[in-house]
């Protein structure tokens, strides 16, 4: 019996193996470049990317914490009632 006979075929599976893991790996970084491209247009759209209007100027008619005033009032909840679990939830 010649040795390399039966190795033949192990030979020609491992290097199935082989190729179908560097394929893979090649596709990986394919998708990985491809992101990035998408990544860098999406950031140059948005650095060239220019509003309509322009902002008002002066004080804002409503910062922030008048905004979440007026949301709790709207859901009838008290200043107390914010925290996680006061209210059943």
């Amino acid at each position: 019996m010649n040795l390399n006979n039966l190795n033949a075929p192990v030979l020609n599976v491992l290097t199935f193996v082989l190729f179908v893991r560097i394929s893979a790996l090649l596709l990986l970084l394919l998708l990985l470049l491809l992101l990035l491209l998408l990544l860098l247009a999406l950031a140059l759209i948005a650095m060239k990317w220019k509003p309509k209007q322009k902002r008002a100027r002066g004080r804002p008619k409503k910062n922030w914490m008048e905004g979440i005033k007026q949301a709790m009032k709207e859901r009838n909840l008290n200043e107390g009632q914010w925290e996680v679990g006061s209210n059943g939830v």
